[in-house]
């Protein structure tokens, strides 16, 4: 098993479109050690997620790089990828050895149906990777001015 948490990560990649404050939440990088950038989400014209073009993408950048990924209900466009195309996508991720964070804010609201929204969560805990899950619990518990969530940091030990 890899050690992804021990690692020296140099690059953060988050998606193209995404919600408004994902990109801030991410300046730790604005010293110039995690530089940050985008990677391809969502085909406006054809109304489709890019799987393609994601796992072409994190095919090309250096082993390690860093990704947040939406496990359900994209913000903003609401899309998601299959069940098949989200175990394409791990299979990338274990192969470029590449650190996730999973960052679930509308699990329920996707599918309508909690169980079924924590799919991707279920599937990369599964896999035996270390990864890690941050999850918001302010329109699910209809708690929005708390703003109640929690960061997980699953590791191999």
């Amino acid at each position: 098993m890899h050690h992804y948490m021990k690692e020296e990560v140099k690059q953060l990649y988050i998606s193209d479109p995404t919600w408004g404050l994902e990109e801030a939440c991410f300046l730790f990088g604005s010293d110039g050690n995690i530089k940050q950038g985008l990677y391809p989400w969502w085909d406006g014209e054809n109304k489709t997620v890019m799987v393609d073009a994601l796992l072409k993408h994190m095919n090309e950048v250096p082993e390690r790089s860093f990704y947040v990924l939406q496990p359900c209900g994209h913000n903003p466009t609401g899309m998601d990828p299959s069940r098949e195309e989200w175990e394409r996508i791990l299979e990338v991720v274990k192969a470029k050895n590449h650190l996730i964070m999973l960052d679930s804010a509308y699990q329920g609201f996707a599918s309508g149906d909690l169980i079924e929204d924590r799919f991707v969560m279920e599937l990369f805990y599964n896999s035996g990777i270390e990864f890690i899950a941050s999850q918001s619990f302010s329109k699910s518990l209809g708690l929005y001015g708390e703003r109640v969530g929690m960061v997980h940091f699953i590791c191999e030990s």
